[in-house]
């Protein structure tokens, strides 16, 4: 690399807003949640080093979101794909896996569904036996 060439970087760095240096550091440390975060709160949302740090920080959540789908970690894999979607669109298999999660999500909150029922009715078969036998409950 020239000289022209690193300064150049150095200079366009240290012209950036505040922003992305701090969402570059989240980065460096592996979090890209609080990277998003500063970037989507920034006041300077559209400058252009803010959008490319967006486009990259909404890979890095796709990426999250993936390992956290195959980990079964639905919930949190919704939110690293939400977030991805927030800091830039979804394109491809992003979108994919956005459907796959929401299919997930709506499967599990069934499943959930489901047992809370069951309980709901074994707790009222559990309050009639005892009504029946002269029992009351505690």
């Amino acid at each position: 690399m020239d000289a022209d060439a690193s300064t150049r970087g150095w200079v366009l760095g240290w012209l950036d807003p505040r922003c992305c240096t701090a969402a570059r550091e989240y980065l460096r440390h592996g979090s890209p949640v609080q990277a998003a975060q500063v970037l989507l709160e920034s006041p300077d949302g559209d400058h252009r080093s803010v959008r490319l740090l967006q486009l990259r920080v909404s890979r890095e959540l796709v990426e999250m979101a993936a390992r956290d789908f195959r980990a079964g970690r639905i919930s949190a894999a919704h939110d690293a794909i939400e977030l991805a979607g927030r800091c830039g669109a979804l394109t491809g298999e992003a979108r994919s896996l956005r459907d796959e999660i929401a299919k997930a999500q709506v499967n599990l909150k069934l499943r959930n569904d489901f047992a809370h029922q069951q309980v709901r009715r074994a707790v009222r078969m559990c309050l009639r036996r005892t009504a029946a036998d002269g029992i009351s409950p505690a």
